[in-house]
């Protein structure tokens, strides 16, 4: 199966899965350690669920899935007990109740997006050069908070947007000499319900794996 580039894999368990072209989506399927991978090729969504399985995996496809190579290949990966996003420098966390979407657009400025309950949303971005946090306010926003802390500096933000009140917040980190700002965001009223999933993937967020 010829690929296309893909910028984001999941790793752990031993095994790393690699789609075999974007767009696509991942998600943790119904026991922790599965994997399932969406799809979609002209309108068609094409799924495999993974199980790591002694040291291997077991697959399930859908119906309309003619075989696994159609939606991803599976390599040798780190030995991690959970499944991570990885990049080739960054890796995250792929929480429970959120899907993965990586899109076909290379000019987008996220590598893939983390969506989650109630229109929630988080994407990481790695700066040429460490942003200001307080910058990254935009047009129609206000600052509810900032503070900073051994893991990062941050600001919290509040805006009405199509007649919701939402809420965002920015934490710029470094990985080594690496910049990663991490922004989360979701309608006002879940975002306190999503506040620990956040600090999960922001206290998580490590170098990539690619070449250990």
């Amino acid at each position: 199966m010829r690929h296309s580039h893909v910028y984001v894999v999941a790793s752990g368990f031993g095994l790393r899965v690699v789609p075999i072209a974007p767009p696509f989506q991942f998600a943790l399927g119904p026991l922790p350690s599965q994997l399932d991978t969406l799809r979609t090729v002209d309108g068609k969504e094409l799924f495999a669920r993974l199980t790591p399985d002694a040291g291997g995996y077991k697959s399930q496809i859908s119906e309309g899935t003619s075989m696994l190579s159609d939606v991803l290949d599976v390599v040798e990966g780190p030995q991690l007990q959970a499944w991570w996003l990885e990049t080739s420098a960054y890796r995250v966390p792929l929480p429970r109740a959120w899907r993965a979407i990586a899109g076909d657009d290379p000019s987008q400025p996220s590598i893939f997006d983390l969506v989650g309950p109630g229109d929630s949303l988080m994407f990481v971005q790695t700066p040429r050069n460490p942003p200001d946090p307080d910058r990254l306010c935009g047009p129609g926003q206000r600052i509810r908070a900032r503070g900073s802390d051994a893991r990062s500096a941050w600001v919290e933000l509040r805006y009405s947007l199509e007649g919701r009140d939402w809420a965002q917040r920015h934490d710029v980190l470094r990985l080594g000499g690496l910049t990663c700002a991490l922004t989360v965001q979701s309608p006002e009223s879940c975002f306190e319900a999503i506040a620990p999933t956040h600090q999960s993937v922001l206290n998580s967020i490590a170098p990539s794996t690619h070449d250990s």
